[in-house]
């Protein structure tokens, strides 16, 4: 068994080689051959649902399916309670499984902490936002015929059991991008604009940042009643996009888009799919078979339709390793997940910063926000933000330039906080810009309270 694990290991590296360094002449890759997957290699798809009063227990696991980070306030972590390594258990928020949530620590450092406080709710198909999905699908050279069918038919039965309100959008690509079908709820629409025909048209090399781009710019035609999800398919290495990583998760976090990925094979670019899944809040899988490629369409879509959240409060900028407990009566199960939440250069960042209505004076319950903000920049001697203030459109003086003047007032008031701390004022700008860069509507007090706001974005590290 030794011998042919080397064996294979050794046969899945020589065709990495050759699909990393041979092209054909006209631009086509060379096909992959099917392999079997390594020794370890146990994946879990949801199938079906079931309520945990009515489970045995036989083989439970607990997932950690995603991580949001994004929020000021709090982590959200996703997790899915699975048994026999197909069925999801429903019910373990009630009042008897509430306290079988029994620990989740937080690594950071090489120094363990135990999280005292954090929040367990479920979230069912009847709780969910309808999603607007852009599947995105490789057809390049190595996909080969057998795969890149397979693949399709596995699409074809995901639009035939999708949910009526949520709309799809399938998008195929090689060196180049292909909307097939456009966004639309129906059914009919995007299967006949579906073609089933193998890499017929295609064929060539993978674009696969390009063809990404593409399917936010898709779901970003639906407005913000629906989750924007993008699920794209890839066997190989991105080695012809013009767009770089950078921009598409940029875009994707402007359009609050989550990116799942699935990596199939050997062939891949190890850890780069997953980039764009865990920057995004997304679901990533790796498969082997393309027995598999039903199964994981239908699991991640399975996994937005129900899941539990783990909340508690956002730790300091940096690595984190969290650690989940289950206390079942069948034994303790337990799932890590490492985050980072140290915004990137050049993201815009929200700061739960108050001030009283019209005045630059920041409230006590800012202190929190602003020492994380100092914490990250003591890490970093070398980092530089600018911090941004926003106003609501509401201004009761004869002043045109008032709600500018208010919010580089507060801009300012920032950064002065943040100077009381020990960060030098060189590293900090600031800027006002007033009602002029509004994220919601300014017609409802809901919309007016978003526009109010304070951010920074990190200008170098």
């Amino acid at each position: 068994m030794y011998k042919l694990n080397i064996f294979v290991l050794l046969l899945a590296f020589s065709i990495f080689a050759f699909q990393s360094c041979v092209v054909y002449d006209a631009g086509k890759e060379a096909v992959l051959p099917d392999l079997a997957p390594p020794a370890d290699y146990k994946p879990i798809f949801i199938q079906d649902i079931k309520n945990i009063n009515q489970s045995n227990l036989d083989n439970p696991n607990l997932m950690i399916s995603r991580a949001d980070v994004h929020d000021p306030d709090k982590i959200k972590l996703y997790t899915h309670f699975i048994d026999n390594g197909k069925t999801y258990l429903s019910g373990a928020a009630t009042n008897e499984w509430l306290k079988r949530w029994c620990e989740l620590t937080i690594k950071t450092n090489g120094t363990s902490k135990i999280i005292d406080k954090f929040t367990v709710r479920e979230s069912t198909a009847k709780d969910r936002l309808p999603l607007s999905i852009a599947l995105v699908l490789d057809h390049s050279g190595s996909m080969g015929e057998e795969r890149a069918l397979e693949c399709q038919f596995a699409v074809e039965e995901f639009v035939k059991n999708k949910k009526a309100d949520d709309a799809v959008s399938i998008i195929k690509y090689d060196g180049n991008v292909l909307v097939e079908s456009p966004l639309t709820t129906s059914q009919l629409i995007s299967l006949s604009n579906f073609q089933k025909t193998g890499l017929q048209g295609f064929g060539g090399l993978t674009a696969v940042s390009d063809a990404i781009m593409q399917g936010i710019n898709e779901v970003s035609r639906s407005d913000e009643s629906k989750q924007r999800v993008v699920i794209v398919f890839t066997d190989g290495f991105d080695n012809s996009s013009k767009i770089a990583f950078d921009s598409v998760i940029a875009k994707a976090m402007e359009t609050n888009t989550i990116i799942c990925a699935i990596d199939f094979g050997y062939g891949i670019n190890k850890g780069f799919m997953k980039r764009y899944s865990d920057a995004t809040n997304g679901i990533y899988h790796h498969v082997y078979k393309k027995e598999e490629f039903k199964l994981v369409f239908d699991d991640i879509y399975n996994r937005f339709e129900y899941f539990y959240v783990i909340e508690f409060e956002q730790p300091d900028f940096g690595e984190h390793l969290i650690t989940l407990k289950l206390c079942t009566p069948k034994g303790d199960l337990e799932n890590n997940i490492l985050i980072n939440n140290l915004p990137d250069v050049g993201f815009i960042n929200l700061l739960n910063i108050y001030f009283d209505i019209d005045k630059s004076t920041i409230k006590k319950e800012s202190d929190k926000a602003i020492k994380r903000v100092a914490a990250m920049m003591n890490v970093y001697p070398g980092m530089v933000i600018e911090v941004r203030g926003h106003t609501d459109s509401t201004n009761k003086t004869k002043d045109p330039d008032y709600n500018i003047k208010l919010s580089q007032s507060r801009a300012d008031a920032v950064k002065q906080a943040l100077t009381k701390t020990g960060i030098s004022e060189r590293r900090i700008l600031t800027r006002g810009y007033g009602e002029h860069m509004p994220v919601a509507e300014n017609l409802t007090p809901e919309g007016r309270a978003k526009n109010r706001r304070t951010e920074f974005i990190i200008i170098q590290k």
